[in-house]
């Protein structure tokens, strides 16, 4: 799990299930990436606004790393994936109109991977940022910037 500060125009938690297979100093990863929900609200006597965003992701990437126990390890990848956005607007004529936008993207990722391989659970940190190449929604930013935390189990 982790923040994602870019995919959407707040900054968003989101949640990742992995796998990774390591031929010698080279890693080979693919991901599935969750962006919770993130809703706005806006009230007045003339109107009411409720927004709400998500996104998901596929990665695929290689990355290099340099040590067995503590592996540092330099990622690249590509990652495909949508932002959903739903919008539920009332007028003070009491009309509704509700909107439901997916947008796919596409963006490349570079990350610096931390991770301790000496047991059974093994802990990572993971710094990435991912560029979007087609898709970015409205008022988001071009590059994403990720920080994550989690724990890998061999099998």
């Amino acid at each position: 799990m982790g923040l994602d500060a870019g995919t959407l125009p707040t900054t968003t938690a989101y949640v990742t299930a992995g796998i990774a297979r390591v031929i010698g100093s080279v890693e080979l990863r693919g991901a599935v990436r969750y962006g919770l929900p993130r809703e706005e609200e806006e009230e007045s006597t003339q109107r009411s606004e409720r927004l709400r965003r998500a996104f998901a992701a596929v990665e695929l990437g290689a990355c290099y790393g340099w040590g067995a126990r503590w592996r540092l390890s330099t990622c690249a990848g590509s990652e495909l994936g949508a932002v959903r956005e739903t919008r539920h607007l009332r007028s003070e004529q009491d009309l509704d109109v509700d909107t439901d936008v997916v947008q796919p993207r596409l963006a490349g990722v570079i990350a610096a991977l931390v991770a301790y391989r000496g047991g059974v659970i093994q802990p990572e940190l993971e710094l990435s940022s991912a560029a979007v190449a087609l898709g970015r929604q409205d008022r988001a930013a071009w590059l994403a910037v990720r920080a994550a935390m989690g724990a890998a189990v061999q099998f």
